[in-house]
């Protein structure tokens, strides 16, 4: 069990319930075949993370990664290009 997935849910999203996804793989073909289809996109978003930390040490060099993200400063750069990912 590597991959712990949490919902949260209820009228002010309070319930958190966490299943691993091997799990839910196991007991539905339809969410095995998301997960797999998904499993490129999943690669994407560790390169950009990373990519946003790297923004955050350049840009912001005052701040450190945990409060670039939380006060959204990445909504503040104004950037020309974007390298692929």
């Amino acid at each position: 069990m590597q991959t712990p997935i949490t919902i949260e849910c209820g009228p002010d999203l309070a319930t958190k319930l966490i299943f691993h996804q091997e799990i839910i793989c196991c007991n539905s073909k339809q969410l095995s075949n998301r997960f797999e289809k998904a499993r490129p996109l999943m690669a994407n978003y560790k390169k950009a993370d990373e990519f946003r930390n790297d923004l955050a040490k350049y840009v912001f060099p005052e701040v450190d990664p945990k409060e670039f993200e939380d006060k959204k400063l990445d909504r503040q750069v104004c950037l020309v290009s974007m390298p692929r990912l």
